[in-house]
């Protein structure tokens, strides 16, 4: 008898503990862009993402974001757009 092989795309590998089918969410990260709009010196700040919708997801806004908190806060939106996708 021949060996089985799956065809292309349309096999999951089984886990060892249950053998139901592995299925893997997709780095939200590479398919959206956070961009941050920037007003007068010393007004907060807005971040929107873009390509949420293309995993069916509303797009995300935060706004009044201070320039010190930047960072942490595009690590925020980055956090909570992959919960929301999984």
């Amino acid at each position: 008898m021949p060996p089985f092989r799956p065809r292309r795309g349309s096999w999951r590998a089984p886990t060892a503990r249950t053998g139901a089918s592995i299925v893997t969410t997709p780095d939200v990260t590479a398919l959206m862009t956070i961009e941050m709009s920037e007003h007068e010196e010393g007004t907060p700040t807005r971040f929107v993402t873009r390509g949420l919708r293309k995993v069916g997801v509303a797009d995300l806004v935060m706004s009044n974001v201070s320039s010190m908190d930047e960072g942490a806060m595009v690590t925020a939106v980055n956090a909570v757009a992959q919960a929301i996708v999984k």
